[in-house]
């Protein structure tokens, strides 16, 4: 009865275990029409995570002392839009409905590209 036991505990730490799943996804840009226009967006599309996650824009990577700009939470569809940008660098962040393995990626919105 204790091996019994011992083996339902493994196999319930190991269900656990894979129950992370990787963020995947693809950005486009509207480049703002000038260096003082705020007509730009970011569009973060394919995103591989289940539905409920949560998408966050911020002026710089939040652990190098980032502002958050804008946060859209409890996604359900495969992409998120942040518009009304000006030029700059942006960090995109997604993280998944569990909040156990979130993916980023540094944007640059310029009007001369």
């Amino acid at each position: 009865m204790g091996k019994l036991f011992i083996t339902a505990i493994c196999i319930g730490l190991l269900t656990f275990a894979v129950a992370a799943q990787e963020v995947d996804f693809t950005i486009s840009v509207t480049e703002p029409t000038g260096m003082s226009r705020t007509d730009g967006g970011i569009s973060v599309q394919n995103i591989t995570v289940k539905p409920g996650y949560t998408c966050y824009l911020y002026d710089k990577q939040p652990w190098k002392g980032g502002r958050l700009i804008e946060k859209k939470e409890n996604v359900s569809v495969s992409f998120v839009t942040f518009e009304n940008l000006g030029a700059g660098n942006y960090f995109v962040l997604i993280e998944d409905k569990e909040k156990i393995k979130p993916e980023g990626m540094t944007v640059k919105l310029d009007p001369a590209q």
